[in-house]
């Protein structure tokens, strides 16, 4: 009935969906070829929920958003397969008889006006309540399913449900990928990622300021450039050694200070080298990680997370952060438009919740706590008018 040939395009076809599920859509017909079928369904489902999605060759998608609203709540077959379905393929008369699957509202109202009446299926993958299907389905006017289709279907099986499988797994590396990328993106430091020969493959947002403002070092060719030659040097040599030695064999990379042509503070440029732990992280070929500080740039203390951590009220969380980043008290005073008093008082509130006496023990306590994470809400240099307080 198939080739080898055609068998094997066949499973490389599922193979190449296990790596981008974009791909169902050839494997899918290639199913259509092979078993003549005029339709093939791949449905993943969530039993319990009554929640899924659908891909499809030979399917109009109007009825495709038909069966998604309504028709996959009264298929007889979601009801029937995950107790009769295993490895082996069935066909839809061997678990229903033809005349009761007739008399059902999913026939008469879904399958019959697609001119499709037969149906071969296997249970390929289940996890829980979600229960992966494939339906190949036949028109009534066609021959109907043999023997040798159900043995087919049967030995493809396995192949379906591991590339589904890789599906799921590649979802969750994507995600975790994101995630992590996020979290770097929300750091107040630079980070920038490069790949073993030395290009940039990621940077967060922080880096991007650092690298547009172009003082001191600087992006040429997808690389990072020092603009000073002999720090340029060092950087490259840094970068080198890190991607061809990794942590692996006691390098621990090191540290520079690149000086800026503006006269400010030089940058504090660290590199390191991956410790190949990919933990779900699917950034191809990264293999070094540089951390760009910039000792200008004065870290913002959120003001909605003191008061989450110490129960503080907005007028004592805004005196705790101008303290903390060096404000004495009648430069708090008038950046918040109160009184020298006042500020007294709330500083005094702020020592007795935080479990602290000093200004100095004060500012510690939220340089160790700060999460260095980008917030909406931080203490400015002139936050809102607290004069009511």
């Amino acid at each position: 009935m198939v080739a080898l040939n055609d068998f094997d395009e066949l499973v490389s076809a599922i193979y190449d969906a296990a790596l981008d599920e974009q791909r169902w859509g050839t494997a899918l017909d290639r199913f259509s070829r092979a078993f003549e079928a005029s339709q093939v369904v791949l449905s993943i489902e969530d039993m319990r929920r009554g929640t899924g999605r659908t891909m499809t060759h030979g399917a109009d998608d109007s009825y495709v958003q038909r069966y998604r609203d309504h028709f996959m709540h009264c298929n007889p077959m979601s009801r029937h397969n995950v107790a009769l379905f295993g490895c082996t393929a069935l066909i839809d008369r061997m678990f229903l008889p033809k005349e009761e699957f007739r008399r059902t509202e999913f026939w008469n109202d879904f399958l019959r006006p697609q001119d499709i009446d037969t149906c071969l299926a296997s249970l390929p993958w289940r996890s829980g309540a979600e229960v992966a299907a494939l339906a190949l389905w036949r028109s009534e006017r066609a021959e109907p399913w043999e023997r040798p289709h159900i043995e087919l279907l049967t030995l493809l099986t396995p192949h379906v449900r591991r590339a589904l499988e890789a599906n799921r797994r590649m979802k969750e590396l994507h995600l975790t990928q994101g995630m992590a990328l996020d979290a770097l993106d929300r750091l107040e430091c630079g980070v920038v990622l490069l790949r073993n020969d030395g290009s940039i493959a990621f940077l967060n947002r922080a880096a991007g300021g650092i690298l547009m403002s172009g003082d001191g070092i600087m992006v040429d060719g997808g690389r990072l450039r020092a603009m000073s030659r002999s720090r340029d040097t060092a950087l490259q040599r840094a970068i080198g050694s890190a991607a061809a030695g990794g942590a692996s064999d006691g390098n621990s990379g090191s540290s520079m200070a690149v000086s800026r042509p503006s006269g400010r503070r030089p940058l504090i440029i660290h590199v390191m080298p991956s410790r190949g732990r990919a933990d779900g992280i699917a950034l191809r070929g990264v293999g070094v990680f540089v951390l760009m500080v910039d000792p200008e740039v004065e870290s913002k203390t959120s003001l909605t997370q003191l008061r989450q951590l110490y129960g503080l009220t907005a007028a004592e969380a805004a005196v705790a952060a101008l303290v903390a980043h060096g404000h004495g008290l009648q430069a708090a005073a008038d950046s918040l438009g109160v009184t020298l008093s006042t500020v007294r008082v709330h500083l005094q509130r702020v020592f007795e919740k935080t479990d602290t006496h000093r200004q100095a023990e004060l500012a510690r306590l939220l340089v160790k706590i700060q999460s260095n994470i980008g917030s909406e809400d931080i203490c400015e240099l002139r936050p809102p008018d607290l004069s009511h307080y």
